[in-house]
């Protein structure tokens, strides 16, 4: 006997041992989860056994460590952190990817250009870009020359051909030389960094690093900073307001080490969660970046990109300590200067949130805390795009 369904047949038989099958298999997990084990456990099942034999043997390493360790341990998982914490590797992730340049055949031919023959040495784009003006200049002299003996005996009569056949050439070499125009502006911008900074800057293409730390990165590393002050003042805050309300701080202020050590460790152990977790977002999001526009020639000085020239004299670029730094350090040193300003910048929404919390004694209501925080997103908004 056979069913059919659809244009599928099945025998009875094959049908019984399947459902049999998965009877059995879903039964087995109900028994497994829902197993009882011997007093004195009474009803613990052995899943919450297992769990409870991994929980303590945590909790009897976690014992032994230093009270920073224990410290940062509240910090991730007493409250909220390991949320806090996935949201912000949510934000990183979606704001590197979402929004990617694409680009042209021909910017991507010039980007080759650059890798294969720039850097560096810049005499080879140099005579390249020469020898293509040269071509427009000896072409349009040809088609000037044949134009002057239009009405000649010397024009012939094929003329005509001849004159179609160089203006051809003249358009072709112009069009040629187009593809070299901006190596022609590199080239001068080179030689006035050269003469104003005293920088032997490299030719290097600008595109990707426009998107890396130009001014295509500007929204995504504002969201991101702001993603990891949200963050970060929440989860310091949520970490002392739980020692207040549990009545938990009395009793710490009374170990024998003091109140003051314990807020010292307490605070070390914030601070070094505050800079592993920017360290960690910022790294993923240089990681993206590199995968999709790659970082060539890092070692370059970092005025060998205009849109780091362009900010000298601009915020904090215009003091000359800073401007100082700027034009003596690669792209590699710029781009970690700029994390260690953001860096500087959540370490202080940090201190603030901490100095909030123990003021208010941990009775902070959740108003006054968004209110707090929305203050910091404006001063970091403002910081980000008016100063760096």
């Amino acid at each position: 006997m056979n069913w059919g369904f659809a244009e599928y047949v099945f025998s009875v038989s094959s049908v019984v041992l399947f459902a049999i099958f998965v009877i059995t298999v879903v039964m087995t997990g109900i028994a497994y989860v829902n197993s009882s084990s011997m007093r004195p456990y009474g009803k613990i099942t052995l899943w919450d056994r297992c769990v409870g034999i991994v929980s303590q043997g945590y909790q009897h390493i976690l014992a032994k460590m230093p009270q920073f360790i224990k410290e940062l341990h509240k910090l991730v998982f007493s409250g909220d952190g390991v949320w806090f914490i996935a949201g912000v590797i949510f934000v990183v992730v979606y704001a590197s990817t979402n929004g990617v340049m694409k680009y042209t055949d021909v910017e991507s031919l010039k980007d080759q250009m650059y890798i294969e023959h720039g850097g560096q040495d810049k005499e080879y784009i140099k005579e390249y870009t020469q020898q293509r003006i040269n071509d427009v200049n000896d072409a349009l002299q040809e088609l000037e020359n044949l134009v002057a003996i239009k009405d000649t005996d010397e024009a012939g009569t094929d003329w005509n051909d001849r004159y179609y056949e160089l203006n051809g050439q003249y358009e072709y070499a112009k069009t040629k030389a187009a593809f070299c125009a901006e190596f022609m502006d590199k080239l001068l911008y080179l030689d006035d960094v050269k003469q104003e900074y005293g920088v032997d800057a490299w030719i290097m293409s600008e595109r990707g690093y426009t998107e890396i730390v130009g001014s295509g990165s500007a929204m995504r590393e504002t969201t991101i900073l702001i993603a990891l002050i949200i963050a970060v003042m929440f989860i310091t805050a949520e970490n002392i307001q739980l020692e207040y309300v549990t009545g938990m701080e009395m009793i710490l202020n009374g170990s024998v080490n003091g109140r003051g050590n314990r807020k010292l460790q307490k605070y070390i152990s914030a601070l070094i969660f505050t800079v592993v977790l920017t360290v960690v977002v910022f790294t993923i999001e240089y990681i993206y970046m590199y995968s999709i526009y790659g970082m060539p020639y890092l070692q370059a000085p970092a005025l060998s990109l205009k849109s780091i020239y362009d900010k000298l004299g601009h915020g904090i670029y215009s003091y000359s300590f800073i401007r100082n730094v700027i034009t003596s350090v690669s792209i590699a040193g710029y781009m970690l200067l700029r994390t260690v300003i953001e860096l500087v910048l959540v370490i202080t929404a940090m201190n603030v949130s901490i100095l909030i919390s123990y003021i208010s004694k941990g009775k902070l209501n959740r108003a006054f805390q968004v209110a707090s925080v929305g203050v910091m997103i404006a001063i970091t908004f403002y910081v980000r795009w008016k100063l760096i």
